[in-house]
This record gives structure tokens, sequence and C-alpha cells, in this order.
């Protein structure tokens, strides 16, 4: 009887962020063919008005919402004419922000049947209890959905200054998703 390396899920996450990485840079080139006047018709008015506050507000507001979240934010950005620093920046304080208040509701929600039911299922909750800041870290990068890492570190008691130093990680998947949004708009104008 043979069983399966350890190996196999590491490449297996690997292979998905791999995926979803192609992913965002194919969707983005066809934004860029399709829609690309449009979109920086809006965007340039938006940074115009908002500028890199603009860019700060909608992370804060959109990225605990699973789906595109900040990435909407960071087309808005680049293709109304902002530079990689003028987007990454605010774009980081914004999700920095949206954690800790998604974190601060999930304490609140501690108690909630929905939602231990929920994070009993998929093992959230034990995820969160045995690795902690680890764990946060590894949502922050990863496609998992960071708003139910955040929302379940909150609700399964994970201590603020854990939660906090593995949600340091998530200007790396900023800085991340900036860059191929920014490769994939050049390389279809």
């Amino acid at each position: 009887m043979s069983t399966a390396p350890t190996t196999v899920a590491p490449r297996r996450a690997a292979l998905q962020v791999l995926l979803g990485l192609v992913g965002v840079l194919l969707a983005i080139m066809a934004l860029g063919w399709w829609a690309r006047a449009p979109i920086e018709a809006a965007s340039l008015w938006m940074v115009e008005h908002y500028g890199a506050l603009g860019i700060f507000l909608m992370v804060a507001v959109m990225d605990p919402i699973p789906g595109p979240g900040h990435d909407v934010a960071l087309i808005v950005g680049h293709a109304g004419g902002l530079g990689f620093w003028s987007i990454f920046l605010p774009a980081s304080f914004g999700s920095f922000l949206a954690s800790i208040m998604s974190w601060a509701i999930g304490t609140q929600l501690r108690g909630w049947a929905a939602l231990r039911v929920t994070m009993e299922r998929y093992k959230i909750a034990s995820m969160l209890e045995k690795h902690g800041a680890k764990a946060v870290a590894i949502a922050a990068v990863g496609p998992f959905p960071y708003v139910v890492a955040t929302v379940g570190a909150g609700a399964s008691g994970v201590p603020f200054r854990s939660f906090f130093l593995g949600s340091l990680a998530r200007p790396i998947k900023i800085g991340v998703a900036l860059g191929l949004i920014m490769a994939g708009w050049h390389l279809t104008g």
C-alpha cells in the first residue's frame, strides 16, 4: 500500500496560485483589449477628483468583499495614471485597515452560531488557533478569501498582536497584483 507524498498539498496550492496569477493577467489583458477607453475615462475622472485617497477608500471598502476586492482599485489607479507607489501605499494601508475592521467584527460575531458552524466545518478555527499569525499571513497572500481569515481570526480569539503580525504580509499580494495589472495593461496598450 503506497501513500501519497506529503508535498501534494503544497504543489496543488502552488499550482492554484500560479493559475490564479495567470488568470489575473489574462483578465486584465481582456479588459485592456475590449474596454480600455471607458475604463481609462472613468479612472482618470476618479484619480483627478480623489487621487490616492480614492484608492485608499476603495480598497478599505472593497477588500473585505470576496471577489475582485482590491484589484478594482488597483486597475482604477493605474488606468487613471497613478504610478506604482501612489497606488501601492494607499492600497496597502486601505487593505490593512479593512483587515483590522474585519478582525474586530469577528470578535463581535464570536457567539454567532452560523459563523461557528461554518468555521468548524471548514476547520478555520482550528487552523487559526494552531497557526495564528502564520495562518493569517498565508491567507493574506494566498488565493483564499482573506476576509474569511480576518473575520475568522477575530471570531476564534486569535490575539490582536498575532493577527497584526500576520496581516503585515498583505502588501505582498497587493504588490504582486499591481505588478500583474500594470504588465497586463501595458501588453494591450
